[in-house]
Order: structure tokens, then sequence, then C-alpha cells
């Protein structure tokens, strides 16, 4: 995870794209891997890395920040460049599969915790 945590901005999103010396190569990010990274971070809370609990409600804000667009279509953004701006006018609509697994797994996370 410490590796993958190079690919990681200023922000918390994860970048598209670095290679195999942690150099970033395509600043822009996808909202899909923001769920992914959001899936890990509770795995690794889970198994009681403490450094990944904070990280996931700054990641879910920087979600929702960035990519989610409250009452205008698009409902979400599926890529930003590095200046935030959105990448594509039309989303996919399999990026509501990513959001719907990795906030099921947050939500899961949250009731746990709670217990």
């Amino acid at each position: 995870m410490d590796f993958g945590l190079k690919g990681v901005d200023a922000e918390g999103l994860a970048i598209d794209e670095m290679d195999a010396g942690g150099h970033w190569l395509v600043r822009s990010r996808k909202l899909w891997a923001q769920t992914e990274m959001l899936k890990a971070l509770i795995v690794l809370a889970e198994r009681g890395a403490k450094a990944s609990e904070w990280r996931i409600p700054a990641l879910v804000d920087a979600i929702f920040e960035r990519f989610m667009v409250p009452g205008e279509a698009p409902l979400w953004f599926e890529a930003i460049a590095e200046d935030g701006q959105p990448l594509r006018t039309r989303m996919p609509a399999t990026t509501l599969y990513h959001l719907m697994l990795g906030f099921m797994e947050l939500r899961r996370f949250a009731a746990a915790s709670r217990q």
C-alpha cells in the first residue's frame, strides 16, 4: 500500500497512472479508481492499519466534492483533469457499479465500527 500511496495527490485522490518508480505519468483522476481505493482502505483499517482510518472520511469527502454533481445531470463526473475540470460530458453507467460497491462497503464498515 505504501507504494500505491505515491499515486495519491494532495486532495487524497488516486491519479490515473504512475511508473514503477512512483513518478506520475497521467495526473487525471477517475471516479472508479477512487472507489477501489476506498475499498482497499477499508480492508486495511479492518486489519488494524490506523493510518487508513483517517484517509477514509477524507477520501469520501473528496469524492463528493470533486466528482459528484448535486441536482444536475450528469450526477457524477467519471474523470477529472489535474485542474479538476471534467474530462467527459457523458458519464458511463458502469461507474454506478463502482459507486454502489464502494459505498456498500463503507456502510458495512461504518456499521461494524459502531458495534
